[in-house]
């Protein structure tokens, strides 16, 4: 049973996220996504917390987007990447349509 709040849509495209540091934002995989969140895959140990704020940017289709969002969940994966779940922060709306856009057409796009 799906206790989700909005429908996960695998994407398998690359991304970014960033947090506060100073770093350069390492490219990730983002597994799957939602208006509510996403699941992404680093290829190597990450140095963000649970609870922090971060920044995520990726492409599905043509039109860049960028949302904030908070670290949910960091999890080891038996294929040695750490997976990280972040919850999209509320009352982004031009940004949460944008995606709402990409992930219709990228879903009307593998019928």
């Amino acid at each position: 049973m799906e206790r989700r709040a909005h429908a996960r849509t695998p994407v398998g495209c690359r991304g970014r996220v960033a947090n506060v540091s100073e770093a350069a934002p390492a490219e990730v995989e983002v597994i799957d996504i939602s208006i509510g969140g996403a699941l992404m895959a680093y290829a190597e140990p990450v140095g963000l917390l649970v609870g922090e704020r971060v920044v995520v940017s990726f492409t599905l289709h043509r039109t860049p987007v960028m949302l904030l969002g908070q670290v949910v969940r960091i999890a080891h994966g038996a294929d040695f990447r750490t997976y990280v779940a972040v919850e999209f922060s509320a009352n982004q709306d031009v940004e949460v349509e944008q995606l709402e856009s990409e992930i219709a057409h990228r879903r009307s796009a593998s019928v």
